[in-house]
């Protein structure tokens, strides 16, 4: 697996899900989702910097919009948990 820079410091590790379409429509994507107004259904949960033959097509703004508003909530929940012990 590659890793690609995103930003300066940020680097996308993942792998190629060629069923991400059944997850979509189990999962529904909330209305008030930051970006729904501009991303739509098409982004899922998540931003897609991939056109459905997987071909790369960039990273907007509103994307990384996206990205900073959900990764500051792992940011609270890590200062939440500080000390505690989650796996057995």
């Amino acid at each position: 697996m590659n890793a690609r820079q995103i930003v300066n410091g940020v680097y996308w590790m993942g792998a190629q899900d060629w069923n991400r379409r059944l997850f979509d429509a189990l999962i529904p994507l909330p209305k008030s989702t930051p970006g729904y107004t501009t991303g739509g259904l098409q982004w899922g949960p998540y931003g897609r910097s991939a056109n459905p033959k997987l071909e790369p097509v960039g990273v907007t703004e509103d994307m990384l919009g996206v990205a900073r508003h959900h990764g500051i909530h792992i940011a609270r929940a890590a200062k939440a948990l500080k000390g505690v012990k989650i796996f057995g």
